[in-house]
């Protein structure tokens, strides 16, 4: 029970993140040499996925992925450029890697905004993973050559919600969808979360 669940452990890190699945087996493998029993092995585990996951994520992927033509995006917005990863997940799942070409893309259309909207923060939300064309982004089939990435569209803050509070998502975009709604005008989505 316990290798079906490790392996079910390495399955779901590799399909989240591409590089999870790897370092899970390397800390196991660590961990296997270290001279602990039971319930600490598995804080060893645990301690040494964390620890090599984020050394993998912040020293390893990023001259590895260049090599294999990726770039990371921006995690936040930064002086001069105003894109940010919509969720830091982004970013510690490695889901934020394009094709170089994307980048200036993208800063193009974030500069436009801001400069149409100032203060305006381009949010990306899924890019592709660091290595690989071919696998997939979960649940992004078409996400697996370096060139797909999906934008945060937001609306402007809506009269009933809360002071400075904007929706972000498909509702507030396209509005009411059932026919009730579309006869009767109801109250905008809550943004509540």
């Amino acid at each position: 029970m316990r290798r079906l669940a490790f392996l079910l452990a390495v399955l779901v890190l590799t399909v989240l993140s591409q590089i999870g699945g790897a370092v899970l087996i390397l800390a196991w493998l660590l961990s296997r040499a270290l001279p602990l029993e039971g319930r600490l092995r598995g804080l060893a585990l645990l301690g040494l996925f964390a620890i090599l996951y984020a050394i993998a994520t912040l020293v390893v992927v990023p001259p590895l992925a260049a090599l294999a033509g990726r770039v990371p995006l921006p995690c936040r917005a930064e002086p001069g450029r105003p894109v940010a990863a919509g969720s830091p997940l982004y970013c510690l799942l490695n889901r934020n890697y394009v094709d170089p070409r994307l980048g200036p893309l993208l800063d193009a259309l974030a500069a436009a905004m801001d400069q149409a909207h100032p203060g305006t923060v381009t949010l990306y939300l899924d890019a592709n993973f660091p290595f690989l064309d071919g696998m997939p982004l979960a649940p992004h089939l078409s996400h697996d050559d370096g060139r797909k990435l999906d934008l945060a569209f937001s609306s402007m803050p809506i009269p009933t919600a809360p002071i400075g509070r904007a929706c972000c998502g498909r509702r507030s975009a396209t509005g009411p969808s059932s026919s009730r709604d579309r006869t009767t005008r109801s109250p905008a989505p809550s943004c509540a979360g």
